[in-house]
């Protein structure tokens, strides 16, 4: 972003996770254009779907009803979607909240269930005999360090609206259902299943910033009354008794005082080292070296003092070993702090600053080859998956233009389809300008 636009862009690839690994396709939609003629952008990220129902089919039926809608901050449109997805009878009915909540909890007992089947083969291959007994403890030790792991997590913010008693009650028959389907015959005593039931739950309705369990959204762009862009950011779990389970994140503005920002969502790993200059691989492996060796610095020195200076009694030894540790803690220190502020001012800075007067076509081309860094990244690893790929949709909103795609592609060929450009384009209410579905 900029003081006169936002540059998005979005790959196509979407991961689905089987028993036999993971299968990739590049043909999704994560770009959108939130309402016609609005200058306010929505992309998509991680799961692309929320309770069964696709992003797309939410935002652009959310489009269709609010197609003479205008609102004079992008907050506003922000709680206006959130607001409208709650209160969705006709997208999100019960049964089908109720189906998605059946979903979580097979596939989070179908993950908890390969830990239990690995930890019971390992007892196998050392050719423990394995009662009945032995395995039932193996799965009650499982079973309550998942409970212990998410009992750790925060509630949400929606946690006043969701009585944990109540929603155990009603989706009770849900989660014995996914036990008896996942677990089967596996032995477990009545405390054990009590304590799987409500972790299940609980893993449902509370929140960690490791939990991969969601779709983040990214709304971007201008308010009625707005003259800098803005960008904010939402993570939803899931929507359960009409309540949508989601968590706000980044909340970044444009404005005289910051005439820049560049970020990535989903994986960043690969833009990250692009503004900031190192890998966060590197950077982590560097720190955590330090960090071991700095453990052992004050006895390491106390050691060399003994050795070097053997007159010194044991405990002057100590004290000097002591000051020589902690002298070498605070270069350590010194160390981090100066390359943090050479980062921010010698490589992101000039980034910033660069960015900060880049026209709209320049930003855009900025965004796709960010997302292209992480494509071509993917490809090469051979640690990752090619998790992002496929074409790269890029688009620009600005005050004055509104929503422009830069590059969008498309399942068909257009000249085959006119009648889909006829029914598709659409006009501003107030500027009749003619713009390109999203």
């Amino acid at each position: 972003m900029n003081r006169s636009a936002v540059a998005l862009a979005a790959d196509s690839a979407s991961t689905i996770a089987t028993e036999q690994g993971l299968k990739v396709y590049d043909s999704v939609n994560k770009l959108f254009e939130l309402i016609k003629g609005r200058p306010v952008g929505v992309m998509i990220y991680n799961a692309s779907d929320i309770a069964h129902r696709p992003w797309e089919t939410v935002i652009k039926t959310y489009r269709e009803d609010r197609c003479h809608m205008q609102f004079g901050t992008l907050d506003e449109y922000v709680n206006d979607l959130l607001d409208y997805m709650a209160g969705q009878r006709k997208l999100f009915s019960e049964d089908q909240q109720g189906s998605a909540f059946l979903l979580n909890c097979l596939r989070t007992s179908t993950e908890l269930r390969s830990r239990i089947d690995f930890v019971i083969r390992g007892g196998f291959a050392r050719r423990t005999d394995l009662t009945e007994g032995r395995i039932r403890r193996i799965v009650k030790a499982q079973i309550d360090a998942f409970k212990a792991q998410v009992d750790e997590w925060a509630p949400g913010p929606w946690a006043d609206q969701l009585n944990e008693r109540r929603l155990r009650q009603q989706h009770g028959s849900t989660i014995d259902s996914a036990i008896n389907a996942v677990f089967q015959k596996l032995p477990m005593s009545d405390g054990t299943r009590t304590a799987l039931k409500l972790a299940l739950l609980r893993r449902f309705l509370r929140y960690d910033d490791g939990d991969t369990n969601y779709s983040g959204v990214v709304i971007a762009g201008f308010g009625q009354d707005e003259f800098y862009p803005k960008l904010r950011e939402f993570r939803v779990k899931g929507l359960i008794n009409d309540v949508l389970m989601a968590k706000d994140g980044a909340r970044e503005d444009i404005d005289f005082t910051r005439p820049a920002y560049v970020d990535s969502f989903a994986q960043g790993d690969m833009v990250r080292s692009f503004t900031v200059g190192i890998q966060d691989r590197v950077r982590g492996e560097m720190i955590h070296f330090w960090e071991e060796w700095l453990s052992k610095a004050e006895s390491r020195a106390e050691e060399m003092v003994s050795r070097v200076l053997p007159q010194l009694e044991d405990s002057e030894a100590k004290q000097l070993g002591a000051a020589l540790g902690s002298l070498t803690s605070q270069g350590f220190s010194d160390f981090l702090s100066h390359m943090q502020g050479f980062e921010n001012r010698e490589v992101k800075g000039e980034l910033l600053q660069s960015l900060a007067h880049l026209p709209k076509d320049e930003m855009g081309a900025m965004a796709e080859s960010l997302v292209n860094l992480t494509t071509l990244k993917r490809r090469v690893s051979l640690r990752d998956a090619q998790t992002v790929g496929g074409a790269v949709d890029v688009a620009v909103v600005s005050r004055g233009d509104g929503f422009v795609w830069l590059k969008r592609k498309h399942y068909f060929d257009r000249t085959l389809n006119p009648t889909w450009a006829a029914l598709h384009a659409g006009r501003s209410p107030k500027t009749e300008a003619v713009n390109q579905d999203g």
